[in-house]
């Protein structure tokens, strides 16, 4: 009886270590990875974006690409997956430059143009320079929050407002006593009436340093100011002005029938003064030559209005093309206060001409001369490259060699069309394959579908090989210039040839 109960007891433990192991060996070892892109613009270039595996050695990284950025990564440790699992691929945007025109400011170190490489127009908004011009508020041609490709940002001044406030002879406030004026206004008519004080009338306002505020003076104090009226004995006639965008300065501004009249010559930068004129006529006279008996009318002596009289002086340019050739005249008579007019232009072989500089500063055909000298303009160029496609690499050991086409892959494109055809074309100092197009060009080799036959990956970059023999590994959003390429020069031609490997192979 016992050992039939053994025989029991032994068949059972027996049936539950083979029922244990049966069930391991039915149990599912692979778990799931799922591979998501990050970003609603990068697609699927290769692989599958859901694989069901046995162990992470067992993982095929697929290959996204996302237009105007680098891929850097997945958010986590693929290799370490064991589980079912999500990883997201994880983008850095291309690099660009972006110059910044002050357009007659300035930085704190002087600097008139400013260029930045970023990757985000975050970082560019928050390093933007900061430019400074008396008198003016900054704002940009371009919103710099938007910008994701390498362009050129123009400082757009708008003029500040102040105060012009009005006091009385005791310097009191009195009804209505406030006006506005924009820097680099003319003073108009200034019709504010202080209070009346007996015996007397109003001259002219003053501020508190005794400058006379004269119609016609151009506003080039960065505040406001409090002016205080200036009374004459109504026995007197008085002398007002229009002095027509000249600097403030003292003047005669009352006379009577026997004062002894002296007239003093304004002064208006880049501006010959022509002379006076008296109330309503049409030919000026010059201080020196000006009476009291000028100022009668029918044979009375009258109050009077003086409205000076400008010429702009002329100053001449001359062009230095910087090794170039000028396509133009030599010099160019210019007038101040006018606008420079047609500017020539120059050519220097292996470069795009970019403008005219002088004292840091970028002129072109619509800026207004304001420097009251003879000048001279230097040609700046930027370095311009003749990129080639090659359309065929060599890969392995073997230098097996293969042949491409080149496709448009993402971005801007709007024709429809997806084969690029530009194997050769020009680029520009500071610009990179992607900001040319703004979208990736890429090559392919065909078959791409393995049929029994290799098949074969772009590898994200092209091989440039520079006149050293050193190779550089060219991506879409590589910056051109010669500190990012070795000393390449203007004229350089570019020779960029496919990075392709072997991703598939009958032989596998």
């Amino acid at each position: 009886m016992f050992f039939k109960r053994l025989v029991i007891i032994i068949s059972c433990v027996l049936l539950c270590v083979f029922s244990a192991f049966s069930f391991a060996g039915c149990k599912d070892d692979t778990f799931t990875v799922r591979f998501e892109s990050g970003a609603v613009d990068a697609e699927l270039y290769y692989g599958k974006q859901v694989q069901k595996v046995s162990s992470s050695s067992k993982i095929v990284e697929p290959i996204y690409i996302r237009p105007g950025f680098n891929f850097v990564g997945w958010n986590r440790s693929i290799s370490r997956l064991e589980k079912d699992s999500t990883v997201v691929a994880q983008w850095k945007a291309y690099d660009f430059q972006v110059t910044f025109y002050a357009n007659g400011g300035a930085d704190e170190s002087g600097n008139k143009i400013v260029t930045l490489q970023t990757d985000s127009a975050y970082n560019l908004y928050e390093n933007q320079p900061n430019f400074t011009k008396e008198g003016y508020d900054l704002s940009w041609d371009l919103d710099l929050k938007e910008i994701t490709r390498s362009c050129s940002v123009n400082a757009i001044w708008t003029p500040k407002k102040y105060d012009l406030v009005f006091k009385d002879i005791n310097g009191n406030d009195f009804a209505q006593n406030i006006t506005k004026i924009n820097y680099n206004d003319k003073v108009g008519e200034i019709d504010i009436t202080p209070p009346a004080i007996s015996g007397k009338r109003l001259a002219y306002w003053e501020n508190q340093d005794g400058l006379p505020l004269d119609k016609g003076v151009v506003w080039k104090v960065d505040n406001g100011e409090t002016l205080y009226p200036k009374y004459v004995s109504d026995s007197e006639f008085l002398i007002k002005y229009d002095i027509n965008g000249a600097q403030r300065g003292q003047k005669v501004y009352s006379y009577s029938p026997d004062s002894e009249l002296v007239l003093i010559d304004p002064i208006r930068v880049g501006y010959g003064f022509n002379g006076w004129l008296i109330n309503d006529s049409q030919v000026p006279k010059l201080s020196q030559d000006i009476t009291i008996e000028d100022f009668k009318v029918n044979g009375n002596y009258q109050d009077v209005c003086l409205t000076a009289v400008w010429e702009s002086r002329p100053y001449r340019i001359t062009f230095n093309t910087d090794g170039g050739t000028l396509l133009g005249q030599w010099t160019k008579d210019v007038w101040f206060g006018e606008t420079l007019g047609q500017l020539p232009t120059a050519e220097k072989q292996g470069y795009e001409f970019f403008g005219w500089e002088y004292n840091g500063e970028i002129f072109k055909d619509t800026a207004v001369w304001e420097v009251p000298s003879d000048s001279t303009f230097k040609a700046v160029y930027k370095a311009k490259y003749t990129i080639r496609f090659s359309l065929t690499t060599t890969i392995g050991k073997e230098n097996t060699e293969l042949e491409c086409k080149l496709i448009k892959w993402g971005g801007v494109v709007n024709d429809g069309i997806t084969q690029f055809t530009d194997v050769e074309f020009e680029l520009v100092e500071g610009e990179s394959l992607y900001s040319k197009y703004g979208f990736e060009v890429m090559p392919v080799v065909d078959p791409i579908e393995p049929k029994g036959q290799n098949e074969y990956l772009f590898g994200n970059s092209w091989i440039f090989v520079d006149a050293s023999g050193n190779a550089h590994h060219i991506k879409q959003g590589t910056i051109f210039n010669s500190e990012s390429l070795n000393g390449i020069k203007g004229g350089d031609v570019i020779i960029l040839k496919p990075n392709c490997k072997m991703v598939w192979s009958p032989r596998y």
